[in-house]
């Protein structure tokens, strides 16, 4: 089945806050928002100082602590209760819940702030909830965004949020995208956000803290600890997550991703959406007005956003926070395709440390003991796939990709040859090139949790002229009933133009 594709245009001069709006437009046009807020709890009435009983004489936290029962039909609020030689002397509103109304009521039970034996009692709260904006989201747009009024500066910033299922507790995820200059943005993912902006920002008790925000708490589903660190909050006028070394991709210490080469020229954001899953959307940046004499000289950022269930994980204790990238070859000589990813939802780049752990692909990565333990490598997991007319000595370190041929020249793609002399070969018949299909979204994972669908493709490919610049939507014609569009590619143009495409079906 044929993929569809679509194209969100910005142009020559654009302005950061751009960007911002050309990926709302993208979120909406394929109806990925998710439903709109409102009825958000924004506030704990003080009159509910104090309470919840006495635990000894120590110091304790107990971070986001859901409600068990409540007078209304809000849902999915939570609270951070700090106690002080045993009571408790602050509350904050941590996850802000939907559908609440000012004076519900909730409780939460005495067995989560402590236990009944150890002389806690169950804690009720009166509640207020935003009156202001007071629905945040909807179909048509992100749940929040803020683009600065200065449009050439400043770090405009949006929140989607994603539903991949909504019956569980977990279902949504919520992703910002933030530019954190010209060409680069940064990503971050979490579990929960909170949109409010209270009118001064600050701490207090029983208020929401700094925001907005991501929601949870510390290392379970964000690398900081809302409301209480007023590092985790988004402005489009204050230096950006990403300044402080925290994201979900881009290399190690740092969590940014080049989209382009500068603002001179027309800036597209293309997507490529599976006809037999459409929630397989591939995403890319290209200018294709920026000279190139290849493809990676003018395509940018391509990724694909994790949005699948599965078996292998259940949405009411784990959140799906991946995303993958897809790299090209940087060296022309060795051209191939680099899967990246990055499993851990947002971490502190810079070294690796801090894992949101609750992320459902965190299962497959490792990090040093303690809960602020280093992560292995760069944060994420990637799989090479190198052309086969570039295969070399050290071919154990890539994928495998599977041929047969006889014709070529080259001693790693002649796989057909053999005897004596390399006389006697294998009869043409065996001789295989396949399109190759079944491509698993990661194949360093096992059990792989996700397989592309079969309107996504990888072209091993070798045309006899050099030099030629294939670019993104060129098509490679296999049959008149099977043509394919390029998305990304990696390829050597010396003698011949040959390597690698990953490619969509579009005939």
């Amino acid at each position: 089945m044929a993929i569809t594709t679509s194209q969100y245009i910005i142009n020559a001069g654009w302005a950061r806050t751009d960007t911002i709006d050309q990926l709302e437009k993208a979120w909406t046009a394929i109806s990925w928002n998710g439903a709109a807020e409102s009825g958000i709890v924004t506030y704990i009435s003080a009159t509910n100082v104090g309470g919840g009983g006495t635990v000894g004489t120590a110091s304790s936290a107990y971070y986001d602590v859901r409600a068990n029962i409540t007078s209304g039909v809000g849902t999915g609020a939570s609270f951070d209760l700090l106690r002080n030689n045993g009571a408790i002397y602050a509350k904050y509103v941590n996850r802000t819940g939907t559908g609440y109304t000012t004076g519900e009521v909730v409780t939460i039970k005495a067995d989560q702030i402590g236990g009944t034996s150890n002389g806690a009692t169950d804690l009720i709260l009166t509640l207020k909830i935003d009156a202001g904006i007071g629905t945040y989201g909807g179909a048509n747009k992100f749940l929040t965004k803020e683009n600065p009024t200065t449009a050439n500066n400043g770090k405009p910033w949006g929140c989607a949020k994603l539903t991949i299922d909504e019956a569980k507790e977990y279902g949504n995820t919520y992703r910002t995208f933030q530019m954190y200059d010209d060409t680069q943005m940064e990503m971050c993912v979490g579990s929960g956000f909170m949109p409010y902006k209270s009118p001064d920002n600050a701490l207090r008790s029983n208020e929401t803290g700094y925001g907005p925000r991501f929601e949870g708490s510390f290392l379970l589903d964000y690398p900081m600890q809302p409301p209480t660190d007023s590092g985790s909050r988004f402005r489009s006028d204050l230096s950006s997550q990403g300044q402080q070394y925290y994201g979900c991709w881009g290399p190690s210490n740092n969590g940014r991703e080049p989209i382009c080469s500068s603002r001179s020229y027309q800036l597209d954001l293309n997507l490529f959406r599976s006809g037999l899953d459409p929630k397989f959307v591939v995403w890319s940046y290209r200018q294709p007005t920026l000279s190139s004499t290849k493809l990676r000289d003018n395509t940018f950022l391509t990724y694909i956003l994790h949005n699948y269930t599965g078996d292998l994980w259940d949405l009411d204790d784990q959140f799906l926070g991946g995303i993958t990238t897809i790299h090209p070859s940087g060296d022309d000589n060795q051209p191939h395709l680099d899967f990246r990813t990055y499993p851990c939802g947002t971490i502190r780049k810079l070294s690796s440390y801090y894992p949101s752990k609750r992320s459902a692909e965190a299962g497959y990565m490792s990090w040093g003991s303690g809960e602020s333990g280093q992560m292995n490598s760069s944060g994420y997991m990637n799989t090479v796939y190198k052309s086969t007319n570039n295969q070399n000595s050290n071919y154990n370190h890539y994928v495998g990709m599977y041929v047969r041929n006889n014709t070529q020249d080259d001693p790693y793609v002649n796989r057909s040859d053999g005897g004596w002399n390399l006389s006697d070969n294998l009869p043409d018949s065996t001789n295989y090139n396949a399109v190759v299909k079944g491509i698993p979204l990661q194949a360093a994972f096992i059990p792989t949790p996700y397989y592309m669908p079969d309107d996504f493709v990888l072209i091993d490919f070798h045309h006899n002229a050099p030099s030629a610049n294939i670019q993104q939507y060129d098509t490679v014609t296999i049959s008149g009933s099977e043509v394919y569009t390029v998305i990304q590619g990696s390829y050597d143009q010396s003698g011949s133009t040959n390597g690698i495409l990953f490619c969509a079906r579009t005939t």
